[in-house]
């Protein structure tokens, strides 16, 4: 761009997420163009990983969910900015959330100059959001084309609405596995077959399909192991579930998990059997790692996956249908590693930082005028 920028990036908290994650990965390579970059947000777990990385970072109390924390929020935005002089050119918010705060905090400090821009990743409310943010924001970034698409259906114009795909902001430089320490650590043996979710156990991401296809899975194959990461409300129900269907002995239930790498590295498939998802980002993640993935045609998922090129897509809610896919693999390792292999490629060629740079910063061009 011709001249360095000031950004507030925004996300109401620094936990341990993809939303974070890949906001932090925005703001390192927005920093590396040249740009002067301000991470806005109450701390949290990632406040280290911003220090660490030298991100300028003032925190705000934006977290709040309730109708009078919008206001508290907004004078907390306004009070950030004063302290900056107003001197940010774009505000890029994470949410709704604070996209709405900031966008009153502009408004009651008489700031127009200031573009706001809310970064669509998963909203419930598009029927809701598709009209609002026509007024509340200066654009919108969607993650995927059916998220651009569903906010344009509810009344987006479509003149203020770009799709920006993530990247890749899992480093794939671990350790691999080599002494099976860690298979050991999850209970499972050198040599099992294992197909892995990564996922928060909350309904829509289908767990309970994918615990009820293991019973056919395993009368194909039964020393596969099944592999679940990832906690959530719906724990409980899904351990009993596994005994119910009495498949407890192949299942491994390991929790919140820091080290992904080494997960990728254990897998032999990925999983994503969600029947809503606006884009998917752990099937990039088993990408980067050359893993096949089997995944549910809903949402966005089909932008992350190529259906018979990098993984398969099956119909979500059905057991039998996602059962046949995983059976498929398991008895086809060679196709398995060749969707592998060219999801790995895709990753590396796509789903990239640098992409995502090239085009956050078109999207910024267009509302500063600010272009070579």
């Amino acid at each position: 761009m011709k001249n360095s920028l000031n950004i507030a990036l925004i996300t109401p908290r620094l936990d341990i997420g993809g939303e974070e994650l890949s906001t932090i990965s925005i703001a390192r390579e927005l920093i590396k163009r040249g740009h002067n970059v301000t991470y806005i947000s109450k701390d949290g777990p990632l406040l280290e990983k911003l220090r660490e990385e030298n991100i300028p970072f003032i925190k705000a109390s934006i977290d709040g969910k309730k109708p009078w924390h919008f206001l508290s929020g907004a004078f907390s935005l306004r009070e950030v900015m004063t302290k900056n002089k107003f001197e940010f050119d774009i505000v890029h918010c994470a949410e709704p959330r604070p996209t709405i705060m900031s966008f009153i905090a502009a408004r009651i400090s008489m700031r127009r100059n200031i573009k706001i821009i809310w970064h669509d990743r998963n909203t419930k409310y598009h029927f809701i959001a598709g009209g609002i943010f026509n007024f509340l924001a200066d654009f919108v970034i969607a993650i995927s084309d059916f998220e651009r698409k569903k906010l344009i259906h509810y009344g987006l114009s479509r003149k203020k609405i770009e799709t920006i795909h993530n990247c890749l902001y899992l480093s794939t430089s671990e350790h691999v596995d080599k002494d099976n320490s860690e298979r050991g650590k999850l209970g499972l043996c050198h040599g099992d077959k294992v197909v892995g979710m990564v996922a928060k156990m909350i309904p829509e991401k289908g767990h309970r399909y994918f615990l009820e296809a293991i019973p056919s899975i395993l009368k194909y194959s039964p020393q596969t192991k099944f592999l679940l990461v990832g906690g959530g409300p719906l724990e409980r129900e899904l351990r009993e579930l596994a005994y119910k269907l009495n498949i407890y002995k192949s299942v491994v239930f390991a929790g919140y998990y820091k080290n992904m790498g080494k997960i990728y590295t254990i897998i032999d498939i990925l999983v994503l059997y969600s029947w809503k998802e606006a884009f998917g980002n752990v099937c990039i993640e088993a990408g980067a790692f050359g893993k096949p993935v089997v995944a549910s045609n809903a949402g966005g998922i089909a932008e992350a996956v190529v259906d018979g090129k990098t993984g398969i897509l099956v119909p979500p809610k059905n057991p039998r249908k996602l059962a046949e896919a995983i059976i498929y693999l398991l008895e086809n390792p060679d196709i398995a590693k060749k969707m592998g292999e060219a999801g790995r490629k895709r990753v590396r060629e796509y789903f990239t930082i640098e992409r995502v740079g090239n085009e956050v910063e078109k999207v910024y061009e267009h509302l500063t005028g600010n272009r070579p």
